[in-house]
């Protein structure tokens, strides 16, 4: 249990994110995916998910469908299933008699899945906002291409990105600085930057 009710988190996020789980065991992964859109929509991103500690303050109520998505951002990232699972599995049975912190959460899933998905969690619990893609559509006469970076984030944040391009998916790590990658079209750009598997949002720069 948590040690303090700023971390409700720890409860309602797992436990929010396992009803996407059971919808993919039941029905498969499209559904599963399906279900996670649907939560995704009803995120208000008004404050942080971790509250305000020393004065029984619960975080944003964003603690069930953002703090799904985080987790589900994350098994994404780590890209191996067995060990996300067994990582999820063992948290449970380490966690299970005895109550905990944020901190200690996070330093647990440090020391199982690397530095990187400690910076991922602390990105979405203790920030209101999501991260934010920015793009921008380059012509050329013989080609097309986006410039694409990270809005507001600095040099610790890495997110891999996947972007579909002629029925191919490839994997894009965007950064601060922009990058570029040619593209057959500029059509449907936001789904095909797509938000399948990670929590951002997508913003077309502004034409100076």
């Amino acid at each position: 249990s948590m040690q303090d009710l700023a971390d409700m988190w720890i409860h309602e996020s797992f436990c929010t994110y396992t009803e996407s789980l059971y919808a993919e065991r039941m029905y498969g992964k499209e559904v599963a995916i399906n279900y996670l859109k649907a939560q995704r929509i009803r995120m208000s991103h008004d404050e942080p998910i971790v509250g305000e500690f020393g004065i029984n303050q619960e975080g944003s109520g964003d603690m069930y469908n953002k703090g799904a998505w985080m987790l589900h951002t994350i098994r994404n990232v780590v890209a191996n299933d067995s060990l996300w699972f067994k990582a999820l599995k063992e948290f449970a049975l380490d966690f299970k008699l005895r109550s905990t912190n944020s901190k200690e959460v996070l330093a647990w899933f440090e020391s199982k899945l690397g530095e990187n998905v400690k910076i991922l969690m602390e990105r979405y619990l203790f920030s209101a906002s999501i991260p934010v893609l920015e793009y921008k559509e380059k012509k050329g006469l013989w080609r097309k291409s986006i410039e694409y970076r990270w809005k507001n984030e600095d040099d610790r944040f890495k997110l891999p990105i996947s972007f579909e391009d002629k029925k191919q998916s490839k994997i894009l790590t965007p950064s601060k600085k922009w990058k570029s990658i040619r593209v057959s079209s500029f059509n449907g750009m936001r789904e095909r930057l797509s938000w399948k598997f990670a929590l951002y949002d997508i913003e077309r720069a502004a034409v100076k």
